[in-house]
């Protein structure tokens, strides 16, 4: 009884490794439009909003959901993979903004 409690909230606590998937894939694209963003802007002077790559985040992931997941049914469209997917961007963006 005990050892099912505790795998329960093992399972509850640690995220599955799909999901952690989405979380590192959509977190290092971010991060790296964000750094390249500032790159040209050091570069040329052009500023480049770093909303745009929260966009293109937001955007990719809700793609990557509903068209390959559900549409082409390559895979098994999760709210909880978009929501792992795009989880740092608003983070980001409420502490930088």
């Amino acid at each position: 009884m005990i050892k099912e409690f505790i795998e329960k909230v093992i399972k509850w606590v640690i995220p599955s490794k799909d999901k952690l998937e989405h979380y590192y894939l959509w977190s290092v694209c971010f991060f790296a439009m964000v750094y390249g963003f500032d790159l040209i802007e050091n570069l040329t002077g052009f500023y480049i909003s770093d909303w745009y790559a929260f966009g293109i985040v937001v955007y990719t992931a809700l793609w990557k959901e509903l068209y390959h997941d559900w549409y082409c049914k390559k895979g098994t469209p999760e709210l909880k993979d978009f929501l792992a997917g795009i989880a740092i961007a608003p983070l980001y963006m409420i502490k930088t903004n």
